[in-house]
């Protein structure tokens, strides 16, 4: 729970609706919920998708403050929100009064970490068609235990992976051709992970 101390030094209102941020924005502020819940979303060729849904005590837009790079995502007030507003010395006076969100913003940067360096594997396969499996599947693994679907568009894993959309696209189609993927606009339903995971494996 968040001291109202902070609440009323950092705290800042939003109505549902209200855009917090948006995609491409330069920020130097993360924020932390205080109350109600917070959107992030992307949108990706016309299409709307919600990455996540915050709530109270969730931190967002922390590469803002840490690393002054551009929003990678639009955050959204979902209902009527109070969000402390934090540069880098509001987030270290958080981080002092209140440790538990050191814990917090450790998981959030790890993750980050682990991101990169999987970024940074994928870029190091050098065939088209394995560094699209490679992407699917590794987003494959951070959906719910049983959901053969990654929510990623085309576009998304062209991004990601480094490579031209039409190369992307083709191999999709193939993969769809085969039965081993369905491609939607926003998502990619894999039929045959088995066979998607034998493809990434060593030879000889």
């Amino acid at each position: 729970m968040i001291s109202m101390a902070l609440v009323e030094k950092f705290g800042k209102s939003y109505q549902a609706g209200d855009v917090i941020f948006c995609e491409f924005e330069t920020g130097k502020d993360c924020f932390v919920i205080h109350s109600g819940e917070v959107s992030i979303v992307k949108i990706s060729e016309g299409v709307e998708k919600i990455l996540a849904i915050l709530k109270p005590g969730d931190i967002f837009g922390e590469m803002g403050v840490l690393e002054g790079k551009p929003r990678t995502a639009t955050a959204v007030a979902q209902t009527d929100v109070v969000v402390l507003v934090l540069d880098l010395q509001g987030l270290q006076a958080l981080v002092s009064a209140q440790p538990h969100f050191a814990y917090q913003l450790g998981k959030i940067l790890s993750q980050r970490i682990v991101q990169s360096y999987r970024h940074l594997t994928n870029l190091a396969i050098e065939n088209p068609k394995l560094r699209v499996v490679d992407v699917i599947l590794w987003k494959l693994e951070q959906s719910p235990s049983g959901v053969p679907t990654t929510y990623l568009s085309p576009q998304d894993i062209a991004d990601f992976a480094g490579l031209p959309r039409t190369d992307v696209d083709k191999v999709l189609r193939e993969f769809g051709e085969i039965g081993r993927i369905r491609a939607y606009a926003d998502r990619v339903e894999v039929t045959d992970v088995r066979s998607l995971k034998r493809l990434l494996k060593p030879t000889g």
